[in-house]
């Protein structure tokens, strides 16, 4: 059996990193850090899929716009990305931080889950109502949607991440 029975990692991955933890600290990796390692390594993979994707649409784009076209493309995706801190003001940190703190008491989780959701819909609203005013060219709209899209995937990662559910965290990569 190559796999392990519960979360699919390679029983000779896990069994050279118990190893590597007995050689550094002297003795066998706990049940708690086996689970933080199998939830990283959802993680990892939702990273390098999510990196592999981005690399063949940037590469697609570059070839499909061109020089000029694409210089404007990738100065769209850096003021939407902006724009994205500006609606969250990483928020999303700080939510990792009190979610990590309260994991005991759910009544908590869920207030800081619903404030954060309220907090995000408000900022995205208001940066929106301000873009309305601001003459720029017809892509506004799409690059305010892809900011709205961008601060609500962080938020979500980071009430994914506070809640210690990093295996879930690879699907929003």
């Amino acid at each position: 059996m190559l796999y392990h029975d519960s979360m699919g990692l390679l029983i000779v991955y896990e069994g050279a990193l118990d190893s590597l933890h007995k050689k550094i600290f002297g003795i066998s990796m706990g049940p708690s850090t086996i689970s933080f390692l199998r939830q990283l390594h959802w993680s990892i993979l939702g990273g390098i899929v999510a990196s592999l994707i981005l690399f063949l649409v940037s590469a697609s784009a570059a070839r499909i716009l061109g020089t000029d076209q694409y210089g404007k493309y990738n100065f769209l995706i850096a003021i939407a990305q902006f724009i994205s801190l500006c609606i969250t003001w990483s928020f999303e940190l700080a939510i990792v931080r009190a979610l990590a703190f309260t994991q005991e008491d759910k009544a908590s989780q869920q207030y800081i889950i619903s404030s954060s959701l309220v907090f995000l819909l408000v900022t995205i609203t208001v940066i929106n109502l301000i873009a309305l005013f601001i003459p720029i060219s017809f892509s506004k709209s799409l690059v305010m949607l892809f900011a709205s899209i961008l601060a609500m995937k962080a938020l979500a990662d980071g009430i994914i991440r506070g809640l210690g559910l990093f295996g879930y965290q690879a699907i929003g990569k």
